[in-house]
C-alpha cells in the first residue's frame, strides 16, 4: 500500500508498505531519503494518535492512498550537553 506522509514543512513523503509491516518500517523508509532525521526522533501521528513503532500499520485503520498521517520530528538533547563558556551569553539570560 502507498502512504503519503505530511511533514511540518508541508512536504509530502511517499512510503510503500504492507498492512502487516510495523510502523518503524515507515520511519526507516523516511530515514533513507532524509538521513538528517534519525528514526528515534520521528513520531507518526494521525487524528492525534501517536503510532507505536512496534504496532502493525493495519492496527491504525490506515488504507492504501491514506494522506492523513503527519510526521513530527522531536529534538533529542544529549545527556552530556554542555554550553561553551564563550557562547554562554547567547544561551543564558542573565539579569
Amino acid at each position: 500500500m502507498k502512504l503519503f506522509i505530511t511533514t511540518s514543512c508541508c512536504e509530502i513523503l511517499t512510503c510503500d508498505v504492507g498492512p502487516k509491516d510495523q510502523v518503524q518500517e515507515i520511519k526507516r523508509q523516511i530515514n533513507r531519503n532524509h538521513p538528517e532525521w534519525p528514526v528515534p526522533c520521528m513520531k507518526l501521528v494521525r487524528d492525534d494518535i501517536v503510532f507505536n513503532d512496534n504496532a502493525e500499520i493495519e492496527n491504525y485503520g490506515v488504507d492504501d492512498g491514506d494522506s492523513s498521517i503527519r510526521l513530527v520530528i522531536k529534538a533529542i538533547v544529549p545527556i552530556d550537553f554542555t554550553i561553551d563558556p564563550q557562547l554562554e551569553k547567547w544561551y543564558v539570560n542573565k539579569a
